[in-house]
């Protein structure tokens, strides 16, 4: 078997190289590793974004993760960074976003966070490689085999720590493409929270278009639905793009001001594919900042 785990955690084509018996395997090895580390009643966090093959594997790793004693707690369909922010709030012993962001809709990935949220170390990865097609890892009967529930509005977690950073939105226009993916809902929600004007447009649960013509890898929708909306008058029109994240809570920002024309909109899209949602805001006075991650801030005059 090659290497497993690549810069994002493991990733293929759904039901062919990613298959539910692989992921039903690495579950059990990561709960093997995890649990060396941690009381067996701190549960794993497991989220998905809407991909049709998200059901099928989450199914699968959540079986190998409470086959090994583990108990685990779904979120269902949230951001990548919500199941890191989920996983530090409610004190659990691991995170797993089955995710292959901005991929194509076939592909789907397998992505482990730490307790203190972030990636785990490529040490630990090697640890869960070396023991997915081990023969002898814990088989629990009875009482101690791991439970699975679904977990109770624990996406608060993720607005509270959003919004304890941000600040007023009012005045501002946000035109939002969720690319029919994990931020379809929270995205549009958080900015609507804090104040902002939103508009979407592919923010549906709808896993077979997610990433098809829209999000962060087609951004003709969204530059469109900017100019249109600046052509109608609107004063101060921003955009969103939803894409990927590669650690906790480091989403990317893609924006443009009023004062930019329709050609030149372009210039502000980002090298890297942005993310579901917003780190931080400041606002001083008339300038207004939204930062994307330790590498792009944008700021602009309102």
């Amino acid at each position: 078997m090659g290497r497993l785990f690549g810069t994002d955690g493991i990733r293929g084509v759904a039901n062919e190289s990613l298959t539910p018996e692989l992921a039903f395997r690495v579950g059990r090895a990561g709960a093997t590793v995890l649990a060396a580390t941690s009381d067996r009643h701190r549960p794993v966090i497991v989220g998905r974004d809407t991909r049709l093959s998200g059901t099928m594997l989450e199914a699968a790793l959540v079986a190998g993760v409470t086959s090994v004693g583990r108990d685990v707690v779904t979120v269902g369909v949230v951001p990548t960074p919500a199941v890191a922010c989920v996983t530090v709030r409610e004190n659990a012993a691991a995170g797993v976003m089955i995710s292959a962001s901005h991929n194509p809709i076939a592909d789907n990935g397998i992505k482990f966070f730490g307790p203190d949220g972030f990636k785990l170390s490529d040490a630990i990865e090697a640890q869960i490689e070396s023991l997915v097609d081990a023969s002898d890892l814990p088989r629990p009967t009875g009482a101690g085999v791991g439970i699975a529930r679904i977990g109770q509005n624990l996406g608060r977690h993720y607005y509270h720590e959003l919004f304890d950073a941000a600040v007023d939105l009012a005045g501002l226009h946000v035109v939002v493409d969720g690319a029919n993916g994990a931020a379809y809902a929270m995205a549009p929600y958080a900015l609507r929270k804090l104040g902002a004007t939103v508009t979407e447009i592919n923010c549906e649960n709808d896993g077979a278009r997610i990433n098809v013509n829209c999000g962060a890898t087609h951004l003709q929708p969204l530059q469109e639905k900017v100019a249109e909306l600046i052509a109608a008058g609107e004063s101060t029109t921003a955009r969103v793009a939803s894409g990927v994240t590669s650690r906790r809570a480091s989403p990317v920002w893609s924006g443009s001001p009023s004062t930019e024309t329709p050609t030149a909109r372009s210039s502000w899209t980002r090298p890297a594919p942005p993310c579901p949602a917003i780190t931080s805001c400041s606002r001083s006075g008339a300038n207004f900042t939204i930062a994307a991650n330790s590498r792009t801030t944008r700021s602009w005059e309102r």
